[in-house]
């Protein structure tokens, strides 16, 4: 990746990228081999359609031709060592730049090089062309973006609108969106459905509004007919990332909240199917139980916004169901983690009634109780709260819960009114 001095003022209009060749350690500035990576990444980032890395044996620099300190700090992630690693391979092997390339590039850019590094070689290759500094950190991130939509693309097989990354990362996404469902919507997408489906969903997402209601509420219908757990997880979490959550659930008269809150009806419907089919002692539990918490931040967020509200009990008693039926009230860590995660969803019931009933019905299962107190305490003004008898519903218990709640709820009110 270290550029030769000879070759740093080669244009990216250039038809190939020349091999680089190290300098000797001894000679080594930090500095400028930091900006000779940025300026050979940026360069395969932002080359034209058609352009090849030249083979060569020695055209990479070695592990060895860095100086420690910036070992160190390569060695940060190991994602970025692959990057560089599948760059290395492709640059050896003489390949023709594909945007999955691009973009890995780009990625192993902005882990190994400062960003005042990157947009400083941006602006002196004039790759894009801005007036300001605010402009090009615009520019920069929608490049990024860019290259992850051109990769995705070139990906599934589809054609691209443009082969230059800077026009691509600078239209109109919503528009593209729409002319990709025109032309593939309706298709098998050579085996990527449920990933054009979220490109789409992201592409329509992209400027944190909607400007295409009809659009989004195809996808999201489309997505519910797919059955696809992951992608309809991966939905849903990008949906409740937005800032204005509420405005975009409540637009169009709710019809975009109304999908919303059919997917993830049908995505707890299908997680206790799929449930069902696994011995538990087959069961990857900690990977399932990421999948529910992610799936319980969700929905919270969902119904904290005024929508799906009314799915949160249901998701609770599945989860107590999980609990007694497929565990059996095995008390192990994993089903300690569900009744755990029960607590926090129910936490977010509107309902005094609801939550006082989701919170007996966790009480009464193996472990509950104790899971209950190390959430809310087990002493307030009272004394001790004991609950050891579910024949009488654990209502002192409920009570304490209740109050400790409102009492917390009062005391954030006051503490706004101060400020």
């Amino acid at each position: 990746e270290n550029i030769d001095p000879n070759q740093q003022n080669a244009k990216v209009g250039d038809n190939n990228i020349k091999p680089l060749h190290p300098s000797s350690k001894e000679s080594v500035n930090i500095n400028n081999l930091i900006s000779d990576h940025a300026r050979y990444l940026l360069r395969i980032v932002f080359s034209k359609h058609g352009a090849t890395i030249m083979k060569s044996d020695d055209s990479m620099p070695s592990r060895s031709s860095f100086p420690s300190m910036i070992s160190d700090q390569n060695e940060k992630s190991t994602s970025t060592r692959a990057n560089i690693s599948n760059i290395q391979n492709s640059y050896r092997g003489g390949k023709a730049l594909t945007f999955a390339m691009r973009h890995r590039a780009l990625r192993a850019a902005c882990v190994l090089c400062p960003e005042d590094m990157l947009s400083n070689v941006i602006e002196e290759e004039d790759y894009i062309s801005c007036s300001n500094g605010n402009e090009l950190l615009s520019a920069s991130s929608k490049c990024c973006f860019g290259a992850f939509l051109a990769m995705e693309i070139e990906a599934m097989g589809l054609a691209l609108p443009h082969s230059d990354l800077v026009q691509l990362s600078t239209m109109h996404f919503s528009s593209y969106a729409r002319a990709l469902w025109r032309d593939h919507g309706r298709t098998e997408c050579h085996g990527y459905k449920g990933r054009f489906m979220l490109l789409l969903l992201e592409l329509s997402l992209r400027k944190e509004e909607i400007t295409d209601l009809s659009l989004v509420t195809s996808i999201l219908v489309e997505m519910v007919q797919l059955d696809l757990p992951r992608t309809m997880l991966l939905a849903c979490e990008r949906i409740a990332s937005v800032r204005e959550l509420e405005s975009i659930l409540r637009a169009n008269d709710g019809e975009v909240g109304a999908s919303v809150s059919a997917l993830t009806q049908n995505l707890a419907k299908r997680v206790l199917v799929e449930l069902s089919k696994v011995p538990i002692e087959q069961l990857d539990k900690p990977q399932c139980l990421s999948f529910l918490k992610r799936f319980g931040k969700v929905i919270s967020s969902f119904s904290d916004s005024g929508f799906g509200h009314d799915d949160l009990p249901y998701f609770i008693d599945s989860l107590i169901k999980l609990v007694r039926t497929y565990t059996k009230n095995d008390r192990s860590e994993f089903s300690k983690g569900i009744l755990e995660l029960a607590v926090s969803t129910a936490c977010h019931l509107k309902e005094t009634v609801l939550r006082s009933t989701a919170f007996s019905n966790i009480n009464i299962v193996d472990g509950g109780s104790e899971i209950l107190k190390a959430r809310f305490g087990n002493r307030d003004n009272t004394g001790e709260i004991e609950c050891n008898k579910p024949a009488f519903d654990c209502s002192i218990l409920v009570s304490k819960l209740e109050q400790k709640l409102n009492n917390d709820f009062t005391s954030q009110l006051a503490y706004a009114s101060q400020e």
